[in-house]
């Protein structure tokens, strides 16, 4: 079948128009059509809401104007459109087009122009929330319309503030603030605790002078100067207080304790007790003491500023009797004396024999106040195979 062109068809249509005027030509001398009576049977272009394009009758509803020269597709009169496909692969063009279609193994075309294989909702784990591909993983009830960050459904938030003027409000907020000098506590604003400086809990003893703890105006225990006991009292560490002294240790180096005072040692009268001693079997030159090879008869002796020549009867204070035959004497005697810081007190220790007595060792003091002060020796003598343990202590 031989097809025509719409410009061959609209040249055959003012052909038969043309023909079919001359056939109604009264001096034409031909047939002519019957126009009175009934309606016309000629066509009926279609123009109804149309500017422009095809009637259906083989001519055009209107001309569109310079302003709007293109015919669009819905028959309206537009400017020219310029296809909107920047950085588009799919999608509408705007001008009633497409920018291109997608291929198989992309075939969604995305709201932004792209081609996208096909979506896969991500909602595992959601009650709500967009899915990743445009839509949302659900809707939240009304009993808990809020969708979380996380994809989860909650209840509007209730501020838990009763009672409370500062602190979390439970919903992320807060219930009120503080002062700058407050704090807060359990919902109450309270006052800052304050910066001390120096601290302390409870009275001490400094070297020997007293150190009160105190509570200052701002709240903060702080020690107070360090001062003097009262005369007769010292700050000992054990009562850390001003009291009365028990040892001697409490009171100063040229002091002892005497019925709970520190007085200066130099001058009082003193009880010296004579407890143990121990002592080798044999002399310096291997033999025994005793001439019969028995045991000694240990005594010992007080003096008091021996002479150059030695401790002799001027010198001599007192001894205890003889423990009989023994290396490891024990005596539990005293004598009393009165002593100055000037005195040099000795101690000898000898072995008593019926002729004359043996001298075994022996040891000088030339500190008196620091023995004084010590309260008595203990332990070695200078000869280390002698030992002597002796009190001394104020009447």
């Amino acid at each position: 079948m031989k097809t025509h062109t719409a410009a061959q068809t609209m040249v055959m249509l003012a052909i038969i128009v043309v023909l079919g005027a001359c056939a109604t030509d009264p001096a034409g001398g031909g047939s002519s059509t019957n126009i009175s009576g009934g309606g016309s049977t000629g066509c009926q272009p279609q123009c109804a809401g149309k500017e422009c394009g095809a009637d259906g009758c083989g001519a055009v509803c209107g001309i569109c104007p310079s302003a709007a020269p293109v015919c669009g597709p819905d028959a309206t009169c537009k400017a020219n459109c310029e296809p909107q496909c920047s950085g588009k692969e799919c999608g509408p063009d705007g001008c009633g087009a497409v920018c291109g279609t997608c291929p198989s193994a992309a075939p969604v075309c995305g709201v932004n122009g792209t081609c996208k294989a096909d979506c896969q909702p991500q909602c595992a784990g959601k009650e709500c929330g967009p899915d990743g591909c445009g839509s949302v993983c659900g809707q939240c009830p009304s009993v808990a319309p809020l969708c979380t960050a996380g994809g989860s459904c909650e209840a509007d938030c209730q501020p838990q503030c009763v009672g409370k003027f500062c602190g979390s409000n439970g919903c992320g907020g807060y219930c009120g603030n503080c002062a700058g000098n407050q704090q807060c506590e359990s919902g109450a604003c309270v006052q800052k605790p304050p910066t001390c400086g120096p601290s302390c809990s409870a009275d001490s003893c400094e070297e020997g002078l007293y150190v009160q703890c105190k509570k200052d105006g701002s709240g903060c225990w702080t020690p107070s100067t360090a001062v003097p006991c009262p005369s007769g009292q010292v700050c000992s560490p054990f009562d850390t207080k001003c009291a009365p002294c028990d040892y001697n240790f409490e009171c100063a180096n040229n002091q002892v304790c005497q019925v709970g005072s520190c007085e200066n040692a130099s001058g009082l009268t003193y009880r010296f007790t004579f407890l143990s001693a121990k002592v080798p079997e044999k002399d310096a030159d291997g033999y025994s003491w005793d001439g019969l090879g028995g045991l000694p008869d240990v005594q010992a002796c007080l003096y008091l500023n021996c002479g150059s020549d030695g401790c002799g009867a001027a010198a001599l204070v007192g001894c205890t009797s003889p423990a009989q035959d023994t290396t490891t004497p024990t005596w539990n005697e005293y004598v009393d004396i009165k002593v100055f810081a000037s005195d040099v007190v000795a101690v000898l220790l000898y072995d008593v024999d019926l002729t004359s007595d043996d001298y075994m060792a022996g040891v000088e003091y030339g500190n008196s106040v620091g023995l004084l002060h010590s309260g008595g020796g203990s332990g070695a003598m200078p000869d280390p195979a002698f030992e002597l343990n002796f009190l001394v202590e104020p009447k």
